[in-house]
């Protein structure tokens, strides 16, 4: 909740306090931004879990999460490919839901594909 202090709207200096609490407003606003964020669920996950599949640019694991990866996800070691079987450590931003925002996935296992 917002609370509007009378500083902000006494009308001696009335542009500068109008800028104040404009500028107030938008930071609020700015800071309400990843708080929504977090209050939908999303929040920093690390796992480690083996892929069943891959499909495309996204990969689904053992236990059932999908994991969608992005042009910025960062694969460890450089230039291996993720294929099934292939036992993994996920760092990103989940859902609580089985999904996962990967920034980067690290290979853990020795079977891989170049």
């Amino acid at each position: 909740m917002l609370v509007i202090s009378q500083h902000f709207i006494s009308k001696k200096d009335g542009i500068m306090n109008r800028r104040s609490f404009a500028a107030a407003f938008l930071l609020a606003g700015l800071m309400a931004t990843p708080l929504a964020t977090f209050a939908q669920g999303w929040h920093p996950v690390d796992r480690r879990a083996t892929i069943a599949s891959v499909q495309g640019s996204s990969l689904t694991l053992d236990n059932g999460t999908t994991v969608f990866l992005r042009q910025g996800t960062v694969i460890l070691p450089t230039g291996w490919r993720l294929h099934g079987g292939q036992f993994i450590r996920v760092i990103g931003q989940g859902n609580g839901r089985h999904r996962v925002n990967a920034d980067r996935i690290v290979i853990l296992s020795r079977h891989h594909a170049m």
